[in-house]
């Protein structure tokens, strides 16, 4: 499988941050240009966590959200189609107040509301169309399939990190409870798609590409870790089980093939034994998202 280069997003994200004195220029939209300059703001914010950057973006993303939350008088929605951007506008809105923490349901409603106004015409880009999805899905609480995910991602992936992706990520993994941190939902990826190269900041943040690794932790996580586990697409070898169980067993089928084993003595730390395509990824996050611990 062809490994999707990060040097890109690398470049990208340090080109984007700005010194906070920095004014943000605006010359791009003209004079009631808040919320534009707001959602290419946030874009920079997204490529820098995408990248495991996400504490040096802390003031950009506090100068999207200002920005975005800008009255009418400073920001509007412009182009041909200002029904579409005023969509894209509200999206961003929501997507930037959940990386701040602050999940709000009304303002994925608001912005789900928006896409489902625009004509079937406007829907035909297929960015567009994405958005639309994933935030219909974010309003109604619903997450995404591992293998959809994985197939938006992907492709989406495969040019630079887009807020479409970030939606879900935060779908898959934040909203549930799996993974609580924003920025570790979405550094998530990194676990899903084992051949997406990490990058240096991630390697220092202890993600390797070890094929095998040993992960202990409170047995009564248990739930988080299969959760985490079957949204990355392993899935169970049992219908039913304790909880929490002695043992257990998750499997993911080519082309990335993994198995991750369950072990919990009475009265003892349970031990996680991981094998095969992203071993070291699904231990990092494992241990960063559940407080565990990596064994030598």
């Amino acid at each position: 499988m062809k490994t999707l280069d990060t040097a890109g997003w690398v470049a990208a994200a340090r080109e984007s941050l700005q010194p906070p004195e920095e004014p943000i220029d605006s010359e791009m939209w003209g004079p009631r240009s808040a919320w534009q300059e707001g959602s290419h703001l946030l874009n920079k914010v997204i490529n820098g966590w995408f990248v495991g950057e996400d504490v040096a973006f802390t003031t950009s993303l506090a100068n999207a959200a200002r920005l975005l939350d800008a009255p009418d008088e400073q920001g509007t929605p412009y182009g041909a189609t200002p029904a579409r951007w005023l969509a894209l506008h509200r999206t961003a809105q929501a997507l930037c107040r959940w990386m701040q923490g602050n999940e709000d349901r009304a303002r994925w409603e608001i912005a789900d509301a928006a896409w489902q106004r625009l004509d079937p015409e406007a829907m035909r880009d297929p960015l567009r169309s994405e958005h639309a999805r994933v935030v219909a899905a974010m309003a109604a609480n619903r997450s995404l399939e591992p293998d959809e995910l994985a197939s938006m991602a992907r492709g989406a992936l495969a040019v630079m990190p887009r807020a479409s992706i970030a939606i879900a990520l935060a779908l898959a993994f934040h909203r549930p409870g799996w993974v609580r941190e924003p920025p570790l939902a979405i550094l998530a990826v990194y676990a899903l798609l084992p051949e997406l190269r990490l990058t240096a900041t991630l390697a220092r943040r202890g993600w390797t590409d070890r094929r095998e690794a040993e992960v202990t932790l409170a047995p009564d996580h248990f739930d988080r870790v299969d959760g985490v586990l079957q949204t990355l697409g392993l899935t169970p070898q049992r219908d039913a089980m304790p909880r929490p169980p002695p043992r257990a067993r998750w499997k993911r089928r080519p082309p990335v093939p993994a198995q991750v084993d369950w072990q919990a003595e009475p009265g003892e730390q349970a031990r996680i034994s991981l094998r095969g395509e992203g071993a070291g990824r699904i231990a990092a996050l494992l241990v960063q998202a559940i407080d565990g611990v990596i064994a030598p």
